[in-house]
């Protein structure tokens, strides 16, 4: 699969490629996200990502990191 800077997918199986265009245009997402997060901020839906979620991502960036520089493996 391959999708060409959000404007078109191709997917490639079996000797075949098949290839879609977005008729809407180029859309990475970034309007839905920030009204997605302007709805949170103003109490009318709950936030897009928990917050459990976004503490748990943070944690394996940071065990990423201190593995990559000891060389070890970082147990969360």
């Amino acid at each position: 699969m391959t999708i060409d800077d959000f404007r078109s997918l191709t997917v490639a199986a079996d000797g075949r490629r098949q290839s879609q265009r977005n008729r809407l245009g180029q859309d990475k997402g970034h309007r839905q996200e920030i009204g997605a997060f302007m709805a949170a901020v103003r109490g009318e839906k709950p936030p897009p990502i928990d917050e459990a979620e976004l503490i748990e991502t943070g944690l394996a960036t940071i065990a990423v990191l201190e593995s990559l520089q000891t060389g070890s493996r970082i147990c969360l």
